[in-house]
């Protein structure tokens, strides 16, 4: 099965319209996500799908890349140089951003995220339930001072933080300058 088949599929079989599906994505991303137009060319297999695209549709549905990419066709290894992705989103405010730099053939999902000074992100929670979902934060330029739960803690550069991601969490930059880091999310979503 294609890609673009499976969304199909798992659209209908969560009875979703594809209007339901961009609902639900921009109120994760506001505006700038993918229009209704993107989601009819995509499941008709008119338009190749973005990185960034197949990461806010599986948002959308509720499901992980995982659960999507199950039973499609895939490729054992995919080498994406840096110039070629454009997975970069400001969902985090102004200035600041996260990008995938994972393949969507990983069962986790890698993120490289950059803070602005002075920002800091929306709260997060991943979905109770049956699947344990976990993250790993490590810091790679400056400090990023990190929420979970009700307590905070002060990452320094090549300092990790791993833990269960369906406890409320967010990030933060009080500092000065920029601050960089990579977050890995097991299963595939955010």
């Amino acid at each position: 099965m294609k890609i673009h088949e499976k969304i199909q599929q798992i659209r209908k079989e969560k009875k979703l319209t594809q209007i339901d599906v961009i609902q639900n994505i921009r109120k994760i991303f506001g505006e700038k996500t993918i229009t209704d137009r993107t989601l009819q060319n995509i499941e008709a297999g008119k338009r190749a799908i973005k990185t960034s695209s197949l990461y806010q549709l599986c948002l959308g549905m509720g499901i992980t890349l995982e659960e999507l990419k199950q039973g499609t066709e895939d490729a054992a290894i995919e080498y994406t140089k840096k110039k070629n992705r454009d997975n970069r989103y400001p969902f985090y405010g102004y200035n600041s951003c996260a990008e995938i730099i994972s393949s969507l053939k990983d069962p986790f999902l890698m993120l490289h995220m950059i803070l602005a000074p002075g920002s800091k992100t929306p709260i997060e929670k991943d979905p109770t339930g049956t699947i344990e979902y976990k993250k790993c934060v490590f810091c790679l330029v400056r400090t990023l001072d990190f929420i979970i739960g009700d307590k905070k803690y002060v990452l320094h550069k090549g300092d990790s933080l791993s833990f269960d991601s369906r406890t409320i969490h967010s990030f933060e930059n009080p500092y000065k300058f920029e601050t960089q880091a990579v977050i890995v999310h097991y299963p595939g979503r955010l």
